[in-house]
């Protein structure tokens, strides 16, 4: 599978969540948003988000939902950006726009991987160790901080082609490395 291939769905547009979708759409890839609150996905669908900081300024629109009932095509893609506190009842909404053959990507700060892994199903996580900062300075206004890396890896296997591609998607943020050891890293993170 070809990176450009690949379609996504942020869950959460808080400042990671948000410029991961604001950079990925930017740079031409299918990226939706789901957020709960129904202002906030109709104003980032409609006036779009504004991106400051290390990576450039920009305005982009990201087609936003509050519900996952309105996402029409399935996704190869969960990128999970919300806080943990709400990760699984947002995953559990969010599960049925995954295909078959998609994945999660726990992108929360902690060890988050083996709890969404009760409601993907095992073998559909991957975890991530977002190693950049971000801020929402207001309501679809984020800039991003500090740079830095995404580090991905399955907790259970090695790496393999369709994580070589997502890596190459992601990499339109920021640098991104592979690994066979990211329960260490997300472990030496806290």
């Amino acid at each position: 599978m070809k990176s450009t291939d690949l379609s996504f769905l942020v869950l959460g547009a808080g400042a990671i969540g948000g410029i991961t979708a604001a950079l990925l759409k930017k740079n031409g890839y299918d990226v939706e948003i789901l957020c709960r609150d129904k202002e906030y996905a109709s104003l980032v669908s409609g006036k779009g988000l504004s991106i400051s900081g290390i990576c450039g300024s920009f305005t982009v629109r990201v087609p936003s939902y509050s519900s996952a009932s309105e996402i029409t095509t399935r996704k190869d893609i969960i990128l999970h950006a919300t806080k943990a506190t709400d990760m699984l009842a947002a995953l559990n909404d969010a599960l049925p726009v995954l295909k078959e053959s998609g994945f999660v990507v726990s992108m929360q700060n902690g060890i988050c991987e083996d709890e969404l892994a009760t409601l993907a199903g095992p073998g559909k996580i991957i975890g991530c160790v977002t190693g950049w900062g971000a801020t929402m300075e207001s309501r679809g206004v984020l800039s991003m901080t500090s740079a830095g890396d995404f580090i991905l890896g399955y907790p259970a296997r090695p790496p393999d082609k369709f994580l070589d591609a997502l890596s190459e998607a992601l990499s339109v943020i920021v640098p991104v490395r592979t690994t066979a050891n990211i329960m260490g890293h997300l472990y030496s993170k806290l």
